[in-house]
């Protein structure tokens, strides 16, 4: 018989060396216990993070992480420019 992909080999052909490598990947394929409910996470303490929707809290959060790796007024202006060329205007006349 030969071996779908991604399935793995029994364990009794293994040496100590392959068997120490493919660990992981046998704990992975091992029954998991139930994903807990949103109500049994709001008993254990989680508290809900307020949504930034805007694509400028999205920018200002990669910023937070990645300083100054996002100019949202490079944003802004491709927004005004593509929204100026849609109604044959200037970008300036946008504003």
């Amino acid at each position: 018989m030969t071996a779908l992909q991604g399935s793995l080999p029994d364990r009794s052909t293994l040496n100590i060396h392959d068997a120490a490598c493919l660990a992981p990947f046998f704990r992975a394929q091992a029954p998991h216990s139930a994903i807990p409910t949103r109500k049994v996470l709001v008993r254990k303490g989680l508290q809900s993070k307020k949504r930034e929707d805007s694509l400028k809290g999205i920018c200002d959060a990669l910023n937070r992480v990645y300083p100054d790796s996002v100019d949202y007024s490079v944003v802004e202006d491709a927004r005004k420019r593509k929204q100026a060329e849609a109604n044959n205007m200037t970008p300036q006349q946008v504003s």
